[in-house]
């Protein structure tokens, strides 16, 4: 694993080789780096505004630059984006992406730390980027949980035990994390390897009490029965404390049809054995 000094001095030398090249108008880095956050296992994520003119040769080339910033033993694009990610042999992740001029938007610069500007007023000044985006959390996020959690109902009584599987990690990361983090206020913008600085000790203690889950129906139920209990009652006070009105015919109905077909009670947050003896 690289260390700091590692990352610090391929910044610097991505600094110098971006502005070297004219048609390079303004360089940032985003991510943790933007944050002051980083450690020696942080991405480095340089970001580049260009002209229009020049986007095409970046599309097909962005390479080249990135062989003058990094030796590499990996690069690959990213899918509807000018640039992709670099590797090194000492496994230092880059991330080198290009924008064209006029589809980017400085105030959208949600983390810019520049490491240059050719007229000074192409991206946001250090310290001057958005907070980030808090979970917007509506009735219609409530009824979208319980429409997903009421088909576990078709995908374990088809015996598709790996399509239910993976509403487990969607329960998880798509419905609860993000409501615990709108019942705190919080803007998650640390990426998707930074999560505990954003939670509470009491949220943290939750999440990491929940017990695994294997391609089993039994296994299934048991790990999104205390989750679903969890969504449900933060979801209420959440929805009591901002105004929301909460969709409780839908609620009603989703708990019956889970109860009566999967022995699942997510209010309670447990399994009975009432209608899941044959699941799957």
């Amino acid at each position: 694993m690289v260390n700091d000094a590692a990352q610090l001095s391929l910044i610097e030398h991505a600094r110098v080789t971006l502005e070297e090249d004219p048609r390079i108008l303004a360089a940032w880095l985003a991510g943790s780096y933007a944050r002051d956050e980083a450690d020696a296992y942080s991405d480095v994520d340089l970001h580049c505004l260009i002209d229009d003119d020049d986007a095409d040769w970046f599309t097909e080339h962005w390479t080249e630059t990135a062989d003058r910033i990094v030796p590499a033993v990996a690069q690959r694009s990213i899918p509807g984006l000018i640039g992709g990610f670099v590797i090194s042999a000492e496994w230092l992740h880059v991330d080198l992406l290009f924008y064209r001029r006029s589809a980017f938007d400085p105030a959208r610069c949600v983390e810019c730390a520049p490491l240059f500007d050719r007229t000074g007023t192409l991206v946001p000044a250090a310290g001057e980027a958005g907070q980030g985006v808090t979970a917007d959390i509506s009735r219609r996020t409530f009824e979208f949980f319980l429409y997903i959690i009421g088909n576990l109902v078709v995908t374990l009584r088809r015996g598709e035990h790996l399509v239910a599987l993976s509403g487990v990690t969607t329960v998880r990361d798509d419905f609860l994390i993000p409501l615990m983090l709108a019942e705190s206020g919080t803007s998650r913008r640390g990426g998707a390897k930074r999560l505990n600085l954003y939670l509470t000790a009491e949220q943290r203690e939750f999440l990491a009490s929940l017990p695994a889950a294997a391609a089993d129906p039994e296994s299934i139920l048991t790990a999104i029965a205390p989750m679903a209990a969890e969504y449900l009652w933060r979801g209420r006070v959440y929805a009591e404390t901002h105004g929301i009105a909460w969709p409780e015919r839908f609620e009603e109905a989703t708990v019956d049809h889970l109860h009566r077909h999967l022995g699942l009670d997510i209010r309670a947050g447990v399994v009975t054995c009432r209608g899941s003896e044959d699941v799957g």
